[in-house]
């Protein structure tokens, strides 16, 4: 399994709401996913065996989050 980090705008519940219909959309394609409201980048993980980043990307996109690749830099 491996684990996909999102730099996102989901500040605020609505968001939040959207991003999980969103993500339902690709319901059995992902494993499981996370939001870290508190940090900085408001960090969305996926984790999935399949998905690649641009699957994600694409259907918040269309529900009008921001959403880009986040590579964590040690």
């Amino acid at each position: 399994m491996k684990t996909l980090s999102f730099r996102t705008n989901i500040d605020c519940p609505l968001r939040v709401q959207k991003a999980i219909c969103a993500l339902e959309c690709l319901r059995g394609r992902y494993c499981q996913f996370s939001m870290d409201l508190m940090e900085r980048d408001h960090i969305l993980t996926v984790k999935s065996e399949d998905l690649e980043h641009k699957d994600v990307i694409q259907v918040l996109r269309k529900e009008g989050i921001v959403c880009e690749t986040f590579i964590k830099v040690a």
